[in-house]
Order: structure tokens, then sequence, then C-alpha cells
């Protein structure tokens, strides 16, 4: 994929490995309850470092800019790993458009980043919780929407307090099944395992 020059300067000055491609996440809803737990995103987070080439872009709004920068932390364990994620909370729209358009990947909440990322045409792994259905609040594309189903749902609520299931819809989805989609939808992004064939011979 070929980056329009100002996005290029714009990643270039973030450090941004475009090489390397690069996934977009915003973590963050305006309703606790739509929020996939921060755990589970630090989780993603170094399996993303581990497991491929990209960097991490996080997108938020400026008040979001500690929480993104705890889940980064948490994620990435070492320099080098801390240099592949980058927080861009507070950036101005079109900055947050061409991230959205241009990434990998993007990874979202049932949000409006969500549905601007599809409208836009990106590559969508939208995280949904129970308490809305997808097929009538999800976004217009072709958005990949993990939703655990639940007989509890859809509740409608808004507020962690309201569940009485300690939102288990939500805790049933897996860092593992984002990176599954993630392999199915962007799989050049993935490091390729080392086999005995392709291994270097030291004796050479």
């Amino acid at each position: 994929r070929q980056f329009p020059e100002n996005l290029h300067r714009l990643l270039k000055s973030k450090d941004v490995d475009i090489a390397g491609r690069f996934i977009a996440i915003s973590p963050f809803s305006n309703s606790e309850l739509r929020d996939w737990p921060v755990d589970k995103y630090v989780e993603l987070v170094g399996l993303i470092l581990q497991h491929t080439s990209a960097s991490v872009v996080f997108i938020g709004s400026p008040d979001q800019r500690a929480e993104l920068d705890e889940i980064g932390r948490r994620a990435a364990t070492t320099a080098a790993l801390r240099g592949r994620v980058r927080n861009t909370a507070g950036q101005a729209w079109p900055e947050v458009y061409g991230y959205l358009k241009n990434a990998a990947v993007v990874v979202t909440n049932n949000s409006g980043i969500g549905h601007l990322a599809s409208s836009l045409g990106a590559n969508l792994i939208a995280i949904y919780s129970a308490s809305h259905q997808a097929s009538e609040w999800g976004p217009v594309g072709l958005a990949q929407i993990l939703q655990a189903r639940l007989s509890c749902g859809p509740c409608g609520f808004d507020t962690v307090r309201e569940c009485n299931h300690g939102v288990k819809c939500m805790d049933m989805i897996s860092p593992f099944h984002v990176i599954e989609l993630m392999r199915r939808s962007a799989h050049h992004i993935f490091r390729r395992p080392k086999t005995k064939g392709n291994e270097r011979n030291p004796a050479r």
C-alpha cells in the first residue's frame, strides 16, 4: 500500500515503522460497558509485538492519553518494543482519518471510531459487548465483529454496575480471537515461523 505523502511524513515524524506496517487501536468508547477490559488490550498489544512486524498506533482523545500510555508501558517490556508503540491521542481529525484508512488492521470497541474506520474502508475488527446487537448497531461495511452471544443480551446497559454477570460477554472474548482474525485478513504482517529448512546453517 502506498501512503499519501502527507501521512508518510506524519508517520515518519512519529517514528512509526512504515516498512512493517502498523495496527491502529482505539481501546475506549463513550460507555464503560462497551469497552473491552484494559488487561485484554495489554495482552493483545503484547501478542502483536511478539508475532508481527507491525507497529502499534493508539488512537484516542486527549484525556485518554495517560491510559493509552499505561497500556503501551505494560505491553512493551523492552526499549526495542517500546519503539514500536506510538500514542497519538489528541491528534487532529485529518491525521486520525489517515491512520484509520492506512492501517493494516484497526481494532476498536463499539465506538464512533469503529464506525468511522468502517466508513473509510479500513480493515476493521470491532469488539462488541452483548449490550447491543451488532447486526443492528454494527458498523457499515465488511468489518469483522467479535461478540459473545449470551441469554442475557442484548441488555441495553451502559454501565458495568448495571450488569449482574460481571460483563461476562467481554471476558469471554480472548486476545487470541483477535489475533486469529488478524491472521486471516492481514497475514502479511505476521512473522514466518522458523523451520529447519530456512534456518541458517552455522557450519557454512
